[in-house]
């Protein structure tokens, strides 16, 4: 039960930072103010954060499914629950900073092609 924890916490801060860190590909050459103008719409992506409303409700739905077990196996069902949730957010949450970062750039001029 501990590992699922540490797991999900381990995902969580991982996978935030690889949405913020995306490097779009655009037409064109990629001069010094590309770079600046990268960091400005990855900032703006970084105020993007995770919420835990996917692991709120995995974590109440796996306890509803383990909902005939012991009290363990309810425990075990919200914690497996829980980590698909987060991981359901973070999924989102990358999405959504890869959005921002695509917009802001196509914002500045470029023609980003992914």
């Amino acid at each position: 039960m501990k590992n699922l924890y540490f797991l999900s916490a381990i995902l969580l801060v991982t996978a935030c930072s690889s949405g913020v860190n995306y490097d779009p590909i655009v037409d064109g050459e990629k001069g010094m103010r590309y770079y600046s103008d990268l960091n400005v719409c990855q900032n703006y992506a970084k105020q993007q954060t995770v919420t835990p409303t996917g692991a709120f409700v995995g974590a109440a739905t796996g306890a509803l499914i383990k909902s005939g077990g012991d009290r363990s196996d309810i425990a075990q069902g919200a914690a497996i629950g829980a980590g698909t949730g987060a991981a359901v957010d973070v999924g989102a949450t990358i999405a959504r900073q890869k959005d921002i970062i695509r917009t802001c750039m196509r914002g500045r001029g470029y023609k980003v092609l992914n």
